[in-house]
């Protein structure tokens, strides 16, 4: 008697090669396609892609560089105080925490800038949090790869609580993977960058554009009862004590990108900015990577003065003067160091 013409095997078989195969295109395809037009990033992507080669400095961070460093203001101090000019080029993107952060790094360092010898990376905690909270965005998506989306995978698992309160966002990330796996929405994407005549397309009008990357925030101190919510939080946080150690899984992926931009031929430095959210409050072990924490009140009390907040996290234009000459103090003595 003749076997049954679909089997187990024969079906197991079929099921794995369908994998296979969609595997290798889904990775082909996402090697082909243009970084997507994604909010507050790929125009910036694109203007730097064609720039790429005038930068020897490049800030890498969340709204907190975004509207607080000074690329013009960095470059002239540094040159006045080291007698040697740079060009800066600030990619700070609101709301773009680590694994994110990261993974826009590398994207950038695949592009090869000629002359990029310092990237300065803002040091966050890596952000666990997924689609139920911010919503399945294509931003959101377009980071989780294997490597990104197993360092948010290993912060989770190190955070307390119970595999059940943890289920439903290790199964959000995961589907976010999935997603970006098979890049799910991307066909327009795929579409406009072939009409281009580069992938990187033209830039669209940004008030960014003539500050290399940088835009003011609110220019109003931070009042009310925000400002004394503001102040409790900062007693409490003078109050706390010495901050606790780095996680395991912040360490092993600041370790790892640091090793990224020295293999791009750059020097890694990593600064945390001052804020009063206990989440940005941990302790940094001296050594490589090198960081620099610009988040402490009792070192830095003028950029914690609520007169150059505008909220709780962030600086007016005043302050974003006052932490770009601190971050041109210290990389001018660095630098000559360096040298």
């Amino acid at each position: 008697m003749n076997s049954l013409p679909f089997s187990l095997g024969r079906l197991l078989f079929c099921v794995a090669a369908y994998g296979a195969a969609l595997a290798v295109v889904a990775l082909l395809v996402g090697k082909a396609l243009p970084f997507p037009e994604v909010t507050n990033m790929g125009s910036k992507f694109r203007h730097f892609a064609a720039q790429r080669d005038q930068f020897d400095v490049l800030f890498v961070g969340s709204s907190q560089f975004f509207h607080q460093i000074i690329p013009g203001q960095f470059d002239r101090e540094v040159g006045a105080a080291t007698g040697r000019a740079v060009r800066s080029f600030n990619f700070g993107v609101p709301g773009m925490w680590s694994p994110e952060s990261f993974h826009l790094l590398r994207k950038v360092l695949a592009l090869r800038p000629a002359h990029l010898r310092w990237v300065v990376v803002e040091l966050m905690d890596i952000d666990t949090r997924a689609s139920e909270a911010t919503g399945a965005t294509q931003r959101l998506a377009l980071w989780h790869d294997w490597r990104h989306t197993a360092m948010v995978l290993a912060r989770i698992v190190e955070q307390p609580g119970s595999w059940r309160d943890k289920s439903g966002i290790v199964g959000a990330h995961v589907a976010l993977w999935a997603r970006r796996f098979v890049n799910h929405g991307q066909g327009s994407e795929w579409i406009v960058g072939k009409m281009r005549k580069n992938n990187y397309g033209k830039l669209k009008k940004n008030d960014w554009v003539d500050e290399r990357g940088y835009f003011p925030g609110k220019a109003n101190s931070i009042k009310g009862e925000a400002r004394a919510a503001y102040l409790r939080q900062l007693e409490r946080m003078k109050s706390a004590g010495p901050p606790p150690p780095m996680g395991p899984a912040l360490s092993r992926a600041v370790g790892e990108i640091g090793a990224a931009i020295r293999a791009a031929g750059a020097t890694p430095i990593f600064v945390s900015c001052p804020t009063v959210d206990p989440r940005m409050r941990f302790d940094a072990p001296a050594g490589e990577p090198e960081i620099w924490r610009l988040n402490d009140p009792a070192r830095f009390p003028e950029l914690f003065d609520p007169e150059v907040r505008y909220d709780d996290i962030h600086l007016t234009p005043a302050g974003g003067a006052l932490f770009t000459r601190l971050l041109a103090e210290r990389f001018a003595e660095r630098f000559s160091a360096h040298r």
